[in-house]
Parts: structure tokens; C-alpha cells; sequence
């Protein structure tokens, strides 16, 4: 539906998915997690840039909210999304530029984020290392 929209170009719309819609098969989330053939077109989507951004889906929430007989789902995936998508480039399913139109570029457009230019250590090194992942600085500075 999104993709169909997209195409007419007559309304403005973005879509998002999160790290756990696209890799996980079991879990208790809410949306549900969908199918190998719903994660395949999640995994398309973002290819053919029918899909914008990679949502963590931080969700916060107080101990007594967790502790309840109905605690509220939610995954706390903002310290996974980055390295997950790094698994991702590895698994030549993404590429680095894709990593960063999806966390960066996209959503600093959308939500129009004013974000310094100038970053000295990415400027001053030629690759920034992230976990086992290397994010080289040209694909990097091409973004901000």
C-alpha cells in the first residue's frame, strides 16, 4: 500500500520499520511480528526505499509498568539497531550509504533535526570502527 502510494507521488508519506520486524521470527511485540514472507518484503521495502527509516522502538517504561499483569510490549532496541544493521551490510542486504539514508539522512529530513555539519573525528580519520564494522569516512561524509 505504502509502495503504491509512493509511486502516484501525490501524498506525502513515510514508512518506518524496526530491528526486530525485520530479524526476529518469535516474539511477544506488538505490532506482532509478521511472516518469513512479510520479513522478505520489510527486507525489499527497505531496499527499493519504499521504506525510509529504522525505528529502534525505545519504549521506556517504569518498573511498576513492567512488573504489572499487563505490562506494556515494547522492545528496548535503541542499543541494537545500529549493529543489527551492521549485520545486516556484512549480509550484503544493506549497504553502508543504506545504513545512514535509514538512520540519519531520512529521518534529519523528515523531522527536519538540525544537526552540526562539522564533525572533527570523522573528518580528521579515513573509517569509523564500530563493533567488528567499519563505516568508511567517504560514504560517511557524503551524508552530513
Amino acid at each position: 500500500m505504502v509502495r503504491k502510494v509512493k509511486d502516484k507521488k501525490s501524498v506525502l508519506i513515510s514508512a518506518g520499520v524496526t530491528p526486530h520486524h525485520l530479524f526476529l521470527e518469535t516474539a511477544v511485540v506488538k505490532p506482532v511480528l509478521g511472516t518469513k514472507a512479510d520479513r522478505k518484503s520489510l527486507w525489499e521495502g527497505l531496499q527499493d526505499k519504499t521504506i525510509d527509516i529504522v525505528e529502534s522502538d525505545h519504549a521506556p517504561h517504569t518498573i511498576a509498568e513492567k512488573q504489572s499483569s499487563t505490562p506494556p510490549s515494547g522492545v528496548p532496541g535503541l542499543e541494537t539497531t545500529l549493529g543489527l544493521l551492521f549485520l545486516a551490510v556484512h549480509n550484503k542486504k544493506l549497504t553502508e550509504t543504506d545504513v545512514i539514508r535509514l538512520l540519519y539522512a531520512n529521518p534529519k529530513r523528515f523531522f527536519k533535526f538540525l544537526i552540526k555539519k562539522h564533525l572533527d573525528c570523522a573528518r580528521s580519520s579515513k573509517a569509523v570502527l564500530y563493533g567488528e564494522f567499519w563505516l568508511s569516512n567517504e560514504v560517511w561524509l557524503e551524508s552530513v
